[in-house]
């Protein structure tokens, strides 16, 4: 369903109705519904994706996945600090990978944190994998698109110099 969010959300949904337990898939339509314009939809899974990931880090707590979604939902709901140490404990508990460190530049560029995502944006380049088709289509990052540093990282990961 690439750049159909109404069909993603829909998938999400019918995701999370298989499997109840499951956070991922709640949280995953919190980003589609807010880009959608439904505020109270996005509200409402991200507020139902924390329990969830609340209740299975009760016997995963060090499930960096859990951590890092979970902070994005707590950003959404406007929870700055908790967020940040969410994304904090991910950032501690996981490995590195592109996906990570493409998911902590958006964070952080949402924060207003701009020279922390561009840094991790270039970790996540570095590691050789980046999906410029998601990238160009991911609002978090329209407030950088015309920034040298971003331009220059991007260029780069295209291998244009």
């Amino acid at each position: 369903y690439e750049g159909d969010f109404e069909k993603a959300a829909a998938f999400y949904q019918k995701a999370s109705a298989a499997r109840p337990g499951d956070f991922q898939s709640v949280l995953l339509q919190v980003s589609l519904l807010a880009d959608l314009g439904d505020a109270a939809g996005a509200k409402e899974r991200a507020e139902e994706g924390l329990q969830k990931a609340k209740e299975y880090m009760e016997v995963n707590p060090d499930d960096y996945r859990a951590w890092n979604m979970g902070a994005f939902a707590h950003q959404y709901l406007g929870n700055t600090d908790t967020a940040k140490d969410w994304m904090d404990t991910s950032l501690r508990n996981s490995p590195r990978s592109s996906l990570l460190s493409y998911n902590a530049a958006s964070f952080f560029l949402i924060q207003g944190e701009k020279d922390k995502g561009l840094r991790y944006l270039a970790e996540a380049a570095d590691s050789g994998c980046l999906n410029l088709s998601w990238l160009a289509r991911d609002s978090s990052f329209d407030a950088v698109r015309d920034d040298t540093v971003f331009k220059s990282i991007v260029d780069g990961f295209r291998g244009v110099s």
